[in-house]
């Protein structure tokens, strides 16, 4: 499974976290598993020195300037969790420890950066179930990775296809908020459009 997909909390995955696995991927793409790859491969320079049972996840594709436009790069943010000894409701969590940058008009190409990372400096992430409406949003995750892509390669979205990239990215920052405000930054002018009406 994909690292980078969205999480649907049952018995079995309770105490994930909610960004796992709803609306991933039946068969991840060869841009998946090159995320993945370059994601896993930055985590093992901090492996050695992170002692606890951590592992790896990554956020979607987010633009990397906004709004987006022909030639805008793609970003993906590797960080891990871990689930705590006394608590069956959430997960702590640390990162983000690396960027991934994805060019689509390169066929993809992806190139990863390491960033200052400090795996003790940790928050905690609450996890809760989806359903229904929800549900549906989080499952449009491949269509929204595409209609970025599409964007950055000349493509001019529709109000539609701007609503259902916000629809997706509320929902993900909501159930998703501490690497989500650790990432805004980057991105100042994406997420105070989330928050625009």
């Amino acid at each position: 499974m994909p690292i980078h997909n969205v999480l649907v909390l049952s018995v079995l995955l309770a105490l994930m976290p909610i960004h796992n696995v709803l609306g991933a991927p039946q068969k991840p793409s060869a841009l998946d598993k090159e995320i993945d790859q370059c994601i896993r491969a930055e985590w093992t320079k901090h492996a050695a020195t992170a002692h606890d049972m951590w592992m790896c996840e990554a956020t979607p594709t987010i633009p990397g300037d906004w709004p987006a436009h022909k030639g805008s790069i793609l970003v993906v943010y590797g960080y891990v969790y871990k689930l705590p000894a006394n608590s069956s409701d959430c997960v702590d969590e640390a990162g983000p420890y690396c960027s991934v940058l994805i060019d689509p008009a390169k066929s993809n190409e992806a190139k990863s950066n390491q960033l200052a990372f400090d795996v003790h400096k940790t928050e905690t992430q609450g996890v809760r179930s989806v359903g229904g409406t929800e549900k549906d949003i989080l499952g449009s995750y491949e269509r929204v990775q595409d209609l970025l892509a599409s964007i950055s390669l000349g493509k001019t979205p529709s109000e539609q296809d701007l609503q259902s990239i916000k629809s997706y990215f509320r929902l993900w920052r909501s159930c998703n908020g501490v690497i989500a405000a650790r990432i805004a930054k980057n991105h100042k002018e994406f997420f105070s459009w989330l928050d625009s009406k």
